[in-house]
């Protein structure tokens, strides 16, 4: 491993056994984040060997990684945009008005245009103050059901094992996401659009904007979305909505557009609030923000309209939003399912893996070069939940991921990853799987440290390293720049400059110097 990172490694035997898998047919984060308060930032004994990582420290977020990106600090853009609410669906139509409310025909016709689609029906609006609209959409946590808050101790427990977070309240953060970092919402259970305003300025135009595109979507599209593992067609969603949005943005006045920005952009409350949040759990949160628009800036550039049309029919795997370069490479995910062990009380059944999940998992703990270099022959995954010995027994996961070629960087990982977080992945090799498992570590549990660069700005630093026009047509081709990139990560002279919004001519020459010693090594 490049320098600093230099540690022992633990001890702890790779069993090649079978592994439980039957064959079918599988959070820009806002890296102003403290550490959680009272947590340390080490890592506990692992079998005879005591290490701490040296990992990318916390430092303020920035770079011009997103040159082919929409978006800058992920949460102005959700903020200033909106999101989907995603809940169950009901069985019967929701009602819809006979006409569009009058005072958003003009942005009816302008997503209609920009989009090449048309309403099928009308929507309802509702254009609610602070207080109506926090009311309506944070969740009160005396009405919720049994099956709430079970559902939400399963979220808190699974991302412990994931060992994202310690002694994260799902609920609370939740209540801290709806109520700080959305204008607006489409529910697409209830069709309907919930504002954050009663008065349609040009900063609330654009939400309304943002929400009519994704109003736009489901009536053509269908998306089905249900907040667990559907990151690919929510990526697309956001996205298209993102570039509508900016598209109307850029029609307004001058003084206009500065109002937007103004009005819309992250007020250190909410940059506050959400610092409080585990920095592994906004990353997700906010992971479609920043892994849409490279793809599919793309392909709007190659194909317009009907290219997003094809997206949002047949959204691609989690690989190609992770490396867009891909995309032409007809990449699918290997379908698979996993059992839980015997004599455990399953709680979720075989679902996909989502690779997302599994990278920042790793990057939390280890640098990005090993983190990311696991999951380049990536071909797919699942896993299941359950609490381990009956229901009363901690709960845990057993995950199996499969690569189009060998496993040895992915076990190497593991192997680094469950010493440095405090948890027994204990993996099985099966050819080109590898089963693994982890339980909640609860009281013993600590927090990953914060990065100088989270992953969602490593993986847009890596696809700004490939130059225009390269033609790419397998990894190795990738290789060499993603090799450089991921150098550039991991060291500790360039990582804080990298993650700098602006450099002065010495530091710019400092990066230059970096990048071409790591492309030097970087042959292949």
């Amino acid at each position: 491993m490049p320098d600093p990172f230099s540690p022992r490694l633990p001890s702890a035997t790779r069993t090649r056994t079978a592994a439980t898998v039957s064959d079918s047919t599988m959070v820009a984060i806002i890296e102003s984040h403290s550490p959680q308060p009272s947590r340390p930032i080490g890592v506990p004994a692992s079998g005879a060997d005591h290490f701490t990582p040296i990992r990318r420290r916390q430092a303020t977020s920035g770079f011009r990684l997103f040159r082919r990106l929409l978006a800058a600090v992920i949460v102005v853009g959700s903020v200033a945009g909106g999101v989907f609410v995603y809940r169950t669906y009901i069985d019967t139509a929701p009602p819809h008005p006979k006409d569009w409310d009058p005072r958003v025909a003009g942005l009816v016709a302008f997503v209609e245009s920009e989009r090449g689609l048309v309403f099928q029906h009308p929507i309802y609006l509702d254009f609610l103050d602070d207080t109506a609209y926090a009311a309506t959409i944070t969740p009160d946590v005396t009405s919720l059901d049994d099956a709430s808050v079970e559902d939400a101790s399963v979220e808190s427990d699974l991302l412990d094992a994931f060992t994202l977070t310690a002694g994260y309240d799902a609920v609370a953060g939740q209540q801290t996401f709806d109520s700080v970092s959305t204008l607006g919402v489409y529910t697409p259970s209830t069709d309907r659009i919930t504002l954050r305003g009663t008065q349609l300025t040009p900063s609330l135009k654009v939400v309304v904007v943002h929400e009519l595109t994704h109003a736009l979507q489901q009536q053509y599209f269908g998306l089905h979305l249900d907040g667990g593992d559907d990151l690919a067609v929510r990526s697309i969603a956001e996205a298209d909505a993102m570039r509508v949005e900016s598209v109307y943005l850029a029609s307004l006045t001058p003084d206009e557009q500065a109002a937007v920005a103004s009005e819309n952009a992250a007020r250190p409350s909410i940059l506050g609030a959400l610092a409080t949040l585990p920095w592994p759990v906004v990353e997700l949160h906010y992971a479609p923000y920043r892994l849409g628009p490279t793809l599919l800036t793309t392909v709007y550039a190659r194909s317009g309209n009907a290219g997003v049309d094809a997206l949002l029919r047949n959204p691609p795997p989690e690989e190609v939003l992770i490396s867009p370069w891909k995309y032409q490479m007809g990449e699918t995910d290997v379908q698979i399912s996993v059992d839980a062990p015997k004599e455990a009380s399953v709680v979720q059944g075989s679902r996909p893996l989502s690779m997302m999940r599994i990278l920042v998992m790793l990057d939390a703990w280890l640098p990005w070069t090993m983190a990311r270099g696991a999951l380049d022959g990536w071909a797919g995954g699942a896993y299941v939940t359950y609490h381990r010995g009956g229901a009363k027994g901690a709960l845990c996961f057993t995950a199996t991921a499969v690569f189009d070629s060998g496993t040895d960087q992915f076990l190497n990982a593991l192997t680094w990853w469950a010493a440095a977080a405090g948890t027994t992945a204990a993996p099985t090799v099966n050819g080109n799987s590898v089963t693994f498992q982890s339980c909640a570590r609860g009281l013993r549990a600590i927090a990953p440290p914060v990065p100088v660069i989270g992953p969602g700005a490593e993986i847009g630093l890596e696809y700004a390293s490939i130059p225009d026009g390269a033609i790419l047509t397998t990894q190795a081709s990738a290789m060499p720049f993603l090799c450089t990139a991921r150098a550039m990560i991991d060291d500790p002279t360039a990582a804080p400059l990298l993650a700098s919004f602006g450099r002065t001519p010495d530091q710019q020459a400092e990066v230059d110097r970096i990048r071409l010693a790591a492309a030097g090594n970087c042959s292949f």
